[in-house]
């Protein structure tokens, strides 16, 4: 199973598969954590105000 196919899953498929043995509980949070790291540049916001605004917008 890719990395995508398990973020799109639901909660109740991807606990399924999980309690099944499909896919490991590491292989979950893996595929989560790369997607995170895959899009978030795409859809952080410029907010230059937010007190956790790294070194402000440039």
């Amino acid at each position: 199973m890719t990395d995508d196919q398990l973020c799109e899953m639901s909660a109740i498929e991807l606990a399924r598969a999980i309690r099944e043995r499909e896919v490991s509980p590491v292989e979950a949070v893996e595929a989560v954590l790369a997607r995170i790291e895959r899009v978030n540049p795409l859809v952080r916001p410029r907010d230059c105000s937010h007190p956790m605004a790294e070194g402000g917008c440039q």
